[in-house]
Formats: structure tokens, C-alpha cells, sequence
């Protein structure tokens, strides 16, 4: 699960870059939809790639239950993982 949540991080991530800093598509009347629905397709997948709606999990599970036996395993998917693929995308870029 970390490689696929590294993956389509990666593929939002250079969609995002694409669409939103090359000079043939910066500015187009369709941007925004491709934008939309490509994040909407990936969420629906069932991914979170975002670090800090993890983090905010995690904390108030932590809060809730009062034991961290899941934080340890979400922090390393929900967290590690996006960033990771963030980084790979800005890499490939």
C-alpha cells in the first residue's frame, strides 16, 4: 500500500505540475476540470495523499483510544509514502 500511495501521489502530482506550469496548458478553459476530475478518479481509488489529513488522523486517533497501534502503521502509508512521491515527482518534472 505505501508503493501504490507513493505511485498516484506521484501521478497527481506531475498532473498538477503539467497542467499548471507548462506554457501550452497554463491558462486553458479545460485546466480546471482535467484538474477536478483527476483528483476526484485518484480519490475514489481510495487514497489520501495528503500528509497532514494524515496527521491529523492520526493525532486524534491517538486522542480517542489513548494508544498509538495504529499510528505507527498510517505514518508510514499516509505519510511517508505522499511525500515520497511528491519528491519523486518534482524530481521527474
Amino acid at each position: 500500500s505505501m508503493l501504490i500511495e507513493g505511485l498516484l501521489t506521484l501521478v497527481l502530482c506531475l498532473v498538477m505540475l503539467t497542467l499548471l506550469t507548462h506554457k501550452d496548458y497554463k491558462g486553458n478553459a479545460v485546466t480546471g476540470a482535467v484538474l477536478g476530475l483527476g483528483l476526484a478518479s485518484l480519490l475514489y481509488i481510495g487514497g489520501l495523499f495528503n500528509p497532514a489529513i494524515a496527521a491529523g488522523a492520526m493525532i486524534c486517533q491517538v486522542m480517542v483510544s489513548g494508544g498509538s497501534s495504529l499510528a505507527s502503521d498510517v505514518g508510514l502509508i499516509y505519510v511517508i509514502a505522499p511525500l515520497l512521491g511528491g519528491v519523486a515527482a518534482a524530481w521527474l518534472y
